[in-house]
C-alpha cells in the first residue's frame, strides 16, 4: 500500500474519531443541560409549592379570625379576600415530566392531587367572593352568616392541602 492510500485512511480514521467525539460531547451537553433544566422545574415547583403554603397559612388565619368575628358580630361581612394559590409550575412540568417524577409515580400521583385540590379551593375562593361582592349592599345579618358557612367551607381543605404540599415538598428535596 501506497503511502497516500495510508495517509488518506490515516485522515479518513482522524475524521471518523473526530465525528465521534463530537457526538459524544453533544449527547454529553445534551443530557447535562436536560438534567438542569429537570433540577430548574423540580426547584420552582417546590419554590410554588412553598408559596402556596405561605399563602394557606395567612388565609387559614384570616378566616379562624373572620369566623370569630363573625360569631361575635363583630363585622357586618366586610373580609378580606383570599390569596390565590398557584399552580403554574405544574403547567411548566406537564410540558416536560423530569424523569425523577416519571420513576416515581406516588408522588407524580400526590402532586396531581394537589393541582387538583388547589383548581377546587380557587374555585371556592372565587365563589366566596362575588358572594361577598353581590351581597356586600344588602342585608348584613343574611351576608354574615353565609359568609361563614363559605369560611368552614374552606378550612378543612386548606388544611388538607398544606398537609398534601408538606409532604410532596419532603418528598422533593431529595430530587433537586
Amino acid at each position: 500500500m501506497s503511502d497516500s492510500a495510508i495517509s488518506i485512511l490515516a485522515g479518513g480514521a482522524t475524521a471518523l474519531i473526530a465525528f465521534c467525539f463530537a457526538v459524544a460531547w453533544d449527547l454529553i451537553k445534551a443530557h447535562r443541560a436536560r438534567e438542569a433544566r429537570e433540577r430548574a422545574l423540580l426547584a420552582n415547583l417546590s419554590r410554588e409549592l412553598g408559596a402556596n403554603r405561605d399563602a394557606i397559612t395567612s388565609d387559614l388565619v384570616r378566616l379562624k379570625t373572620e369566623q370569630k368575628q363573625l360569631a361575635d358580630e363583630e363585622t357586618l361581612g366586610y373580609v378580606n379576600p383570599l390569596s390565590r394559590l398557584e399552580a403554574g409550575a405544574w403547567q411548566l412540568l406537564r410540558i416536560e415530566l423530569p424523569s425523577a417524577l416519571v420513576d416515581d409515580g406516588e408522588l407524580l400521583r400526590r402532586l396531581e392531587i394537589i393541582v387538583a385540590k388547589v383548581a377546587e379551593v380557587n374555585n371556592t375562593m372565587d365563589n366566596r367572593e362575588r358572594f361577598q361582592i353581590q351581597h356586600l349592599a344588602g342585608d348584613a345579618s343574611f351576608l354574615a352568616p353565609r359568609l361563614a358557612s363559605y369560611d368552614n367551607i374552606l378550612v378543612y381543605p386548606l388544611e388538607d392541602l398544606m398537609r398534601r404540599i408538606d409532604e410532596a415538598r419532603e418528598d422533593l428535596a431529595p430530587l433537586l
